[in-house]
C-alpha cells in the first residue's frame, strides 16, 4: 500500500483475504463482498487509508461474551457436518439456522471472523490509532444471543459495543440507517444507559422484523435511550435528510456521546430488491458528512443491500467521502466492470416509486422523539472521553508529556523504562542464569578427566591413526593412485592426527602447570566450593518453586501482575534471611553471596551456550578467544541480567525483598497491640518497601503484563535449570582440553 502524502492517517480500513473470502460466501449476500472491495480498490481509495488486518477469528470463549453456549454448540455441529443443506429430519431447535440463514461450510469460522472484524475496528478507536474506521464486512444487526436472524448469523455490532464498554466508554451512540430495524442491537442494550440506539427504518405490519415501534424507547436504566423513527415506503432524499438532521441536532448535545457507530445498510436505495425506500447516495452521504462534522470517533459499517452493484457504488462513495477524495462518475476498468452496465456510471437515480410519507405524520413523530430526548437523564461519564482527533503539533504533544511527567515526578516513566529493561533481563536470566545455576557447581564437583588417562587415550589414537595413514600412503606409493573415497579418508585421518598432536601438547602443557602439581590440594577446595554453590542453587530453586506455586493459588491474578499480598507457604530463603537480619551484617553477606553466585551462573551459562539470537549462535565465549563484539554483547547482556536478577530476588523471596524483617503493631479488640510482619496489606505509614520492589510493584498494577511476564519467565527458569541439572549430571566428565581444540580449529578457519 502506498504511504504517500495524501494518505488519511486517521482512517482505518478493516480487511483481510480470509475475511473477504468468507464474507463473499455468505449465502444471503453471496458475491457481494468482492464486488464492494474491488470497486473501492479500482478507484485507488485503498492507497489513502491504512489497512486494519483481521488475521484470526474469535475463539469460542470470546464469542461467549454475547452468544449462548447452546447456540455456539449447534453452530459448531452444523459446521462439522460441512453441509450446505438443512436436515429436515432434525426436530430440535435450529437456533435460526434455517431458510433465512441457511447452513454452510465454515459457518463457525465465519462467525468468528465477522465478530473479530468489528472488534478490530473498536480496538483501533480505543487505542487511538484511528478516529474513523470503515468495516464494510460488518453491520449484521439482526443477530441475537441464541439465534441467527434476518441473514445475520452473528451480531458484530454488539461485539464492538461490548469492546468499548470493557474499555471504559460510558456513552456509545449507535445509528442504524438500514431499511430494517436493528432489533438485535437494540434488544442487547435495551436496559442500559451506556448505549443509545437510533434507528431509521421501515415499519409496517408484517415487515421484518416487526419491531422498532416509535414507542419502543428502552426500559429500566435504558429508558429513553432508544429512538425508532418509523418510515413508510417511497421516502426520498430530501425528507430523509430533513428527519436525520433534526434528530441528530437535538440528540448529540443532549446525550454527548463519546463514540459513534453507524450501520449503513444499502437496502433503502432506489433499485434495491426490497423495493421500499427511494433513496440515492445523496442522503447517505449527507448523513455521513453530518456525523463527520461532529468530530467524534466514528465506525462505519455495512449491512443490508441486495442490489449488489448499487451497494458497491454507495459504499465506495462513502469511503471516498471519509477520505476526502473526488471520484470520476465513470466506473473504472476492473475485473467486475461489466456488472455495472449498461451505463457504467457511479450515480444512483431515484425510481418512480410512490412516496407514502406524509410530512404532517412524520412531524408528529418527531415531536414525540424530541420529548423523549428531553427526558434523557443527565449523566457524567466515569472516565474522560478518549480523544483520537487531537492532531496538535508535536510541540504540543511533547509539552503534554512533560506536564504528565511533572505531575508524578517521572515515576511512571522510570518504572516503564525499568520494566522494559527488566523484561529483557528476565529473559536472559530464564535461559543463561538458569542453565548455569546447576551446570557450574555440578561441573566443579565432578571435575575433569585425569590427564594421565587422557594421554593414554591420545596414545591409542596415535597408533590407530598412524596405522591407517601408513596403509593408505603405502597403497598410493605402490599403485600410484587412490579412489576419491580413500583420498577423502586420508585427509580426514591426517587432520585427526594433527588435532591429536595438538591435544597432546595441550595436555603436556597442563601437566606442567602449578594447578596440576597442586591438584591434591586444589581438588578438595574445588569440590567444597561446588557443593556450597550447589546448596545455594537448590535453596534458590526450591524457594522460587514455592513462591510460584504460592502465586498460582494466592496471588491477585494475572491482571494484577500475579502480585502476592502475603506469603502463604514457608520459604527457606525468606526464613534464613529474616533470621540472619537479627545479627548485622549476616543477611547482607548472604545477599552478596547470592548475587555473586547468580552473576557467576549467568557467565557460566554464556560460556556453555554462547551468545545466541533466536537459537542462532553469534559468538562463543572462550578465555582469550572471544571476539571484541562478543565481549561487548556479553557485558551488555550481563548488565541486563543484573536487572533480571533483581526480579528473581523479588520472585524467589518476596517477603524479604520487599520489607525485610519489618513488623508493625496492630491493635486488637482488647485494646492490646500485637506485632505483625509487614506485607502488601500493611499500613503504608508503618512499613517501608525497598525501592526496587516499589518500582516493580508500581507497574504490576498499572501495566500488569510485566508482572505476568516475570511470573511465567520464572516458571521457564525453573524448567531450564532442572533440565540443565539432568544434562550435566548425565554428561561424561570433561577433558582438561575441553573447548581449547574447538577454539584452535575455529581460529585456523578464520
Amino acid at each position: 500500500m502506498n504511504q504517500n502524502l495524501s494518505i488519511q492517517k486517521n482512517v482505518g480500513y478493516v480487511y483481510s483475504r480470509e475475511l473477504l473470502s468468507l464474507s463473499n460466501r455468505l449465502p444471503p449476500v453471496k458475491g457481494r463482498a468482492i464486488l464492494v472491495h474491488q470497486l473501492i480498490a479500482a478507484y485507488n481509495l485503498l492507497d489513502h487509508c491504512y489497512r486494519i488486518e483481521v488475521d484470526k477469528p474469535l475463539q469460542e470463549n470470546q464469542l461467549r461474551k454475547f452468544h449462548s453456549i447452546e447456540f455456539l454448540d449447534y453452530v459448531r455441529k452444523i459446521s462439522a457436518n460441512n453441509s450446505d443443506e438443512l436436515n429436515d429430519d432434525d426436530d430440535e431447535n435450529d437456533f435460526g439456522i434455517n431458510y433465512d440463514c441457511p447452513p454452510f461450510a465454515d459457518l463457525f469460522k465465519t462467525i468468528g471472523y465477522l465478530a473479530a472484524s468489528s472488534i478490530a475496528a473498536a480496538n483501533a478507536i480505543i487505542t487511538k490509532q484511528f478516529s474513523i474506521v470503515l468495516n464494510w464486512f460488518g453491520g449484521w444487526h439482526h443477530g441475537h444471543r441464541d439465534e441467527a436472524s434476518g441473514f445475520c448469523y452473528t451480531n458484530d455490532i454488539v461485539f464492538a459495543i461490548l469492546t468499548f464498554l470493557e474499555n471504559g466508554f460510558d456513552k456509545i451512540l449507535y445509528i442504524d440507517l438500514d431499511l430494517h430495524h436493528g432489533n438485535g442491537v437494540e434488544h442487547a442494550f435495551a436496559h442500559t444507559d451506556k448505549v443509545f440506539c437510533l434507528s431509521f427504518h421501515k415499519y409496517e405490519f408484517g415487515f421484518f422484523p416487526d419491531t422498532g415501534h416509535i414507542d419502543d424507547i428502552g426500559s429500566f436504566r435504558g429508558k429513553y435511550h432508544s429512538i425508532n423513527m418509523t418510515l413508510r415506503n417511497g421516502i426520498n432524499d430530501d425528507q430523509y435528510i430533513e428527519i436525520f438532521d433534526k434528530i441528530i441536532n437535538k440528540l448529540i448535545p443532549k446525550y454527548k456521546p463519546q463514540v459513534i457507530i453507524c450501520q449503513c445498510g444499502a437496502d433503502g436505495l432506489s433499485g434495491d430488491r426490497m423495493k421500499s425506500f427511494n433513496l440515492t447516495s445523496r442522503s447517505y452521504l449527507h448523513c455521513i458528512e453530518k456525523l463527520l462534522s461532529i468530530n467524534l470517533p466514528l465506525i462505519i459499517l455495512g449491512g443490508g443491500g441486495y442490489n449488489y452493484t448499487n451497494t458497491a457504488k454507495l459504499w465506495t462513495l462513502i469511503t471516498a467521502k471519509v477520505l476526502n477524495q473526488q471520484l470520476d462518475s465513470n466506473i473504472p476498468d476492473h475485473n467486475f466492470f461489466l456488472y455495472y452496465g449498461p451505463d457504467y456510471d457511479l450515480s444512483i437515480t431515484e425510481s418512480m416509486l410512490p412516496n407514502e410519507n406524509d410530512p404532517k405524520e412524520y412531524e408528529e413523530k418527531l415531536k414525540i422523539i424530541f420529548k423523549n430526548i428531553e427526558k434523557i437523564p443527565a449523566f457524567v461519564p466515569l472516565r474522560p472521553t478518549p480523544d483520537p482527533n487531537n492532531n496538535g503539533s508535536w510541540i504540543d504533544k511533547f509539552k503534554n508529556i512533560i506536564n504528565v511527567l511533572e505531575k508524578n515526578r517521572g515515576e511512571d516513566a522510570m518504572s516503564m523504562v525499568l520494566s522494559i529493561l527488566s523484561a529483557f533481563g528476565v529473559t536472559i536470566v530464564a535461559i543463561y542464569t538458569a542453565f548455569g545455576m546447576f551446570s557450574w557447581p555440578v561441573s566443579l564437583i565432578k571435575g575433569t578427566k585425569s590427564a594421565r588417562t587422557q594421554l593414554q587415550d591420545i596414545e591409542d589414537r596415535h597408533l590407530n591413526n598412524s596405522f591407517n595413514i601408513n596403509s593408505l600412503r603405502e597403497k598410493l606409493r605402490t599403485t600410484g593412485q587412490l579412489t576419491d573415497r580413500e583420498m577423502n579418508r586420508l585427509r580426514i585421518l591426517e587432520e585427526q592426527e594433527r588435532m591429536t598432536n595438538l591435544e597432546e601438547s595441550f595436555v603436556n602443557e597442563y601437566r606442567e602447570s602449578y594447578f596440576y602439581r597442586l591438584r591434591f590440594l586444589f581438588r578438595p577446595i574445588q569440590m567444597t566450593i561446588g557443593s556450597i554453590i550447589l546448596l545455594i542453587s537448590i535453596l534458590v530453586w526450591i524457594s522460587l518453586l514455592i513462591t510460584n506455586i504460592d502465586k498460582a493459588f494466592h496471588s491477585l491474578g494475572m491482571h494484577m501482575g500475579y502480585a502476592l499480598v502475603n506469603s502463604t507457604y514457608p520459604n527457606p530463603i525468606n526464613f534464613i534471611l529474616s533470621e540472619l537480619q537479627i545479627v548485622y551484617p549476616l543477611d547482607y553477606i548472604l545477599i552478596l553471596s547470592l548475587s555473586f553466585s547468580l552473576v557467576m551462573y549467568t557467565i557460566s551459562g554464556f560460556k556453555h551456550i554462547g551468545i545466541r539470537f533466536l537459537c542462532i549462535k553469534l559468538y562463543k565465549i572462550k578465555p582469550g578467544k572471544t571476539a571484541p563484539q562478543g565481549i561487548l554483547l556479553l557485558f551488555a547482556s550481563i548488565m541486563l541480567a543484573i536487572l533480571g536478577i533483581n526480579v528473581l530476588f523479588y520472585s524467589a523471596f518476596p517477603q524479604y525483598a520487599t520489607y525485610g524483617r519489618q513488623f508493625y503493631q496492630e491493635q486488637t479488640s482488647n485494646n492490646t497491640y500485637t506485632a505483625k510482619i509487614c506485607n502488601l496489606d500493611s499500613p503504608k505509614d508503618s512499613c517501608t518497601m525497598t525501592r526496587m520492589s516499589a518500582l516493580l510493584l508500581r507497574f504490576f498494577y498499572k501495566a500488569w503484563f510485566f508482572g505476568a511476564y516475570y511470573y511465567w519467565m520464572m516458571w521457564t527458569f525453573l524448567i531450564v535449570s532442572l533440565c540443565s541439572f539432568v544434562y550435566v549430571s548425565l554428561r561424561p566428565k570433561q577433558t582438561v582440553t575441553q573447548g581449547l581444540l574447538e577454539s584452535e580449529f575455529e581460529n585456523e578457519n578464520y
